[in-house]
C-alpha cells in the first residue's frame, strides 16, 4: 500500500490533481491536525470558483470555518451534531435508531455524484467512513496522509472481533477495531484504498509546503503560552492537575495574570463543566479554545508550555523556547518515549524538566 502514496513536496502537487473546475468538492475535516491543509485547499478552490461542501466532526470547527472562511463554501455541516445512538454494542434499538440516522445523513449530502471527495484520517473513524464510502461509489476518492499511524495491532480476542462485527454492520465493513496499549478504535481497511488516489506528507513539512497565514495574534503582554490537554490519555488525572495547578501558580507569582495564556485544548465540551477547568481558568488570560494552535501567532511570547503534543512544533510556535512537561506526567516508558521522539521531530527548541526544580 504504502507504494500507492504520491508525496508531496511542493503544493501544486495536490492542487493539480485534485482541482478541476467541473467538478464539486466534499472535504472531510475530521481533525486539528489538518487545518492549514484545508485552509490552503479551500482558498485555491475560491479562486476557480469551484463550489465547496465542508463535513466537519465537531461544533468547533463549525465555529472556526464560519467566522473566519465563511466565502471559501457553499455548505458547511457537523455530522455529529446528534450523538451516537447507542451505548454499547448490545443496544439494539440505539444501533437501529444510528443506523436510520446514517440514511438522515446521506440525505443531507449535497454533492453526491460526479464531485471530488478529500479526507485525510484512517483512525477512529465511523459516521464517516459511512459517508465516504458512500460517497465511493459515483465519486472520485482522495486521500491525503500527514505523519505516521500509530503502531497497533488488529484486536483478535473474542471481544474484539465481536466489537468489530457489531460495529461494521453499523458502519459497513471497511475498517477493523484496534489496539494500542490500553486504547481500542477503528482504522481504515487497507483495501478501502483501491481506486483512491493517495498523497503523503510529512507533518512536519506542512507549515513549509502550505503557506497558511496566522489568523490572530495574542496580545502583546503575554509572555508565556500553556498548553492545557484535560486528559491523559483519556481520563481526567488527579496528580497531572495538581501539577498545572502547581506550575500556572508559580508563574503567577512571577508575573501578572495578563501575562500568563492558558489555550484549551478544542473540542472538550465535557472537561468545561469539571472543576479542573475553572480552577485552572483563574490563573490566565484565556485564548480562544476552537482556534487550532498552529493558526496563533505566538511571536512575542517568550516561552511556550505543554504536553507533548502537536502545540509544540515549530508549526505552531515558531522559534519560541518551548518546555514539554511529558517526563514529569508519570506514563509508561514507552508511550513517554514516543511522545518525546513525536515532540522532538517537530521542534529541536524543546526542554524537557525531570522534575519541578526547573522553575
Amino acid at each position: 500500500m504504502n507504494d500507492s502514496f504520491q508525496y508531496i513536496n511542493d503544493s501544486n502537487i495536490i492542487y493539480d490533481d485534485f482541482i478541476d473546475k467541473n467538478k464539486n468538492v466534499i472535504i472531510f475535516c475530521t481533525g486539528y491536525l489538518n487545518i492549514e491543509l484545508i485552509i490552503s485547499l479551500l482558498s485555491e478552490l475560491k479562486k476557480s470558483n469551484i463550489n465547496v461542501e465542508l463535513i466537519v466532526t465537531h461544533n468547533d470547527y463549525v465555529k472556526f470555518f464560519s467566522k473566519y472562511f465563511r466565502s471559501y463554501y457553499n455548505h458547511l455541516w457537523n455530522l455529529w451534531d446528534k450523538p451516537q445512538c447507542f451505548d454499547h454494542i448490545y443496544d439494539i434499538r440505539g444501533i437501529l435508531l444510528e443506523k436510520k440516522y446514517l440514511k438522515e445523513l446521506i440525505k443531507k449530502i449535497n454533492y453526491k455524484i460526479d464531485s471530488r471527495i478529500i479526507f485525510f484520517g484512517r483512525d477512529f473513524v465511523s459516521r464517516d467512513i459511512y459517508l465516504i464510502n458512500y460517497l465511493k461509489q459515483k465519486n472520485q476518492i482522495f486521500y491525503l496522509e500527514t505523519g505516521h499511524l500509530i503502531s497497533s495491532n488488529r484486536d483478535l480476542s473474542l471481544k474484539g472481533i465481536i466489537k468489530e462485527k457489531f460495529l461494521r454492520l453499523i458502519y459497513g465493513n471497511t475498517f477493523t477495531y484496534q489496539k494500542f496499549d490500553n486504547d481500542y478504535f477503528t482504522r481504515i481497511s487497507n483495501d478501502f484504498f483501491n481506486n483512491v488516489k493517495m498523497y503523503k506528507i510529512d507533518n512536519n513539512e506542512i507549515g513549509n509546503i502550505f503557506n497558511v497565514k496566522k489568523i490572530i495574534k495574542i496580545h502583546n503582554e503575554i509572555k508565556i503560552i500553556f498548553f492545557d490537554v484535560p486528559f491523559f490519555p483519556k481520563h481526567i488525572n488527579d496528580d497531572v492537575h495538581l501539577l498545572k495547578i502547581k506550575i500556572l501558580s508559580k508563574l503567577n507569582s512571577i508575573l501578572k495574570k495578563k501575562n500568563i495564556a492558558i489555550k484549551f485544548h478544542p473540542g472538550r465540551k465535557n472537561f468545561k463543566k469539571h472543576d479542573y477547568y475553572n480552577q485552572i481558568s483563574k490563573l490566565g488570560t484565556i485564548v480562544p479554545d476552537y482556534i487550532p494552535s498552529e493558526m496563533i501567532d505566538y511571536n512575542q511570547c517568550k516561552l511556550a508550555i505543554g504536553f507533548g503534543s502537536y502545540t509544540l512544533s515549530k508549526r505552531s510556535i515558531g522559534s519560541v523556547q518551548g518546555v514539554c512537561l511529558t517526563k514529569l506526567v508519570g506514563w509508561d516508558e514507552e508511550t513517554e518515549g514516543e511522545i518525546i521522539k513525536q515532540v522532538q521531530e517537530s521542534n529541536n527548541n524543546i526542554y524537557f524538566p525531570k522534575n519541578f526544580t526547573f522553575w
